[in-house]
């Protein structure tokens, strides 16, 4: 997303029409009216009356019934809170969140990716947390140190985190047991993974199957950057310098997009396949990494494939390090939200074990690793079929994030041409030291241009 909200600050003011999901479950009220009477047409009685509160909840079905169960739960505990939860279209979250900042009219508390609230917290629309944090002894708990650059900005805490995304390899074991493959293990090595991938590409009955799913994009990419040492930024959060160009980096990209797809001809092509011949969800591939939102399309109702499939997931492989993605998605608090003590009991709620329950049921990994393996791990191996939690859990721990800050990573990929250049690294129509070549002075630049808007500190 721009990382400038302010060059939308004249925004025209319902904009949001038609573009609304209200949560009106049992016990729910709609937003406030902008009038100060609450929706009824009636002075508010301040004294009686409930604070009404508005939040944003992610675009997906099954968020929406997350959220609206623990609202209601809320509720009955907190009669003096009331919340309305909003949804918006499809794709449209972010968006809609920028629109309505910019109009003064944003929820008091909003759900964001831990990659992409920065540049709110940059310009004062968030509240930071830390004094609220400091006088509630619930929430002064130990936090992995991997959370903080999806949860800190410059020393001040702004997004708790509710519902966690860390990524492993999912694999085929019908795939790899057909070829006399062992599965991979803790401790297996990216060379252990182009072998085991060189072996699982085959035809049987002239169906071709692949050993190997890769990924397209930055942020699924960024572990094999770094998995011997290199580094394409001098620092995760707030990156001075892009290092794009670094031998290091096109190395691990030619390797992982280049070569397993056109040279060593291990996993599809980006594109003239269709999706449901060459996925790993549909049984043609055999190892592929992924999230645990992927764990419906593997095995349940919701399974890809009639019946689901035979699979279980591995940690990421090493090289001579080990990285991984671990994506973190939370709550913070709009800066100017005249009900502070009661949007905080809201997120307070949503890290209470009543909150993280109601996440784990629906099939998302919680908030911290011990709340993971106390309400989701069971669920989730039973429902899903899979075994080995740990790999997941693990990676819980110990994951990282691609880039945090004020140039965001859909900037760097659209401005920066970071996207065109892994597209002609995966078509093969140019090499990873070319292809960043082009790719590196226009990310530099953008680099550049916020600092010099941030005053160079």
């Amino acid at each position: 997303m721009a990382g400038d909200l302010g060059s939308v600050r004249r925004a025209r003011r319902g904009l949001l029409a038609g573009s609304v999901t209200a949560v009106a479950g049992a016990g729910l009220l709609a937003a406030c009216g902008a009038d100060g009477t609450g929706g009824s047409g009636q002075p508010a009685e301040k004294s009686a009356s409930p604070a009404e509160l508005r939040l944003s909840i992610w675009a997906d079905v099954q968020d929406l019934d997350v959220y609206t169960s623990m609202i209601n739960e809320l509720q009955r505990a907190h009669p003096s809170i009331k919340v309305s939860g909003e949804q918006y279209a499809s794709g449209q979250h972010y968006e809609k969140l920028k629109t309505l900042f910019a109009a003064d009219e944003a929820p008091d508390v909003n759900y964001f990716q831990g990659w992409f609230w920065q540049p709110y917290a940059l310009q004062g629309l968030l509240l930071p947390l830390d004094g609220l944090l400091s006088k509630d002894k619930a929430l002064q708990r130990v936090v992995p140190a991997n959370y903080e650059a999806q949860s800190k900005l410059r020393g001040k805490s702004y997004m708790l985190t509710a519902d966690t995304g860390p990524m492993v390899i999912f694999y085929n074991k019908d795939l790899f047991d057909r070829a006399g493959v062992p599965y991979p293990k803790e401790g297996w090595t990216l060379d252990d993974m182009v072998d085991m991938a060189r072996k699982l590409t085959r035809q049987e009955s002239g169906v071709q199957y692949w050993g190997y799913q890769a990924n397209g994009g930055y942020l699924r990419n960024f572990p094999w950057i770094r998995l011997n040492g290199a580094r394409e930024w001098d620092s995760v959060v707030e990156p001075k310098k892009s290092q794009w160009d670094s031998p290091g980096v096109a190395k691990e990209l030619q390797t992982q997009l280049g070569d397993m797809i056109n040279r060593f001809r291990v996993a599809p092509p980006r594109t003239g396949v269709p999706a449901d011949q060459n996925h790993i969800q549909f049984g043609y591939a055999a190892m592929k990494m992924e999230g645990p939102w992927f764990l419906p399309q593997m095995w349940g109702p919701k399974a890809a494939r009639q019946g689901g499939l035979q699979y279980d997931v591995a940690p990421m492989p090493r090289g001579a390090q080990q990285h991984a993605v671990h994506l973190q998605h939370g709550h913070t608090v709009n800066a100017k939200t005249k009900r502070q003590d009661a949007a905080w009991e809201l997120v307070k709620w949503i890290q209470s074990e009543p909150g993280q329950r109601r996440i784990a049921e629906g099939g998302r990994m919680c908030n911290l690793p011990e709340t993971s393996e106390k309400l989701w791990a069971p669920l989730a191996s039973k429902t899903y079929n899979f075994a080995n939690v740990q790999a997941l859990l693990q990676t819980q721990k110990t994951g990282s994030i691609n880039v945090v800050g004020g140039v965001s990573e859909a900037e760097i990929n659209r401005d920066g041409g970071l996207g065109d250049a892994i597209n002609d690294i995966m078509d093969g129509k140019a090499t990873a030291t070319q292809a960043l070549s082009v790719a590196q002075p226009k990310i530099q630049a953008l680099l550049d241009a916020y600092w010099a808007r941030q005053g160079g500190k």
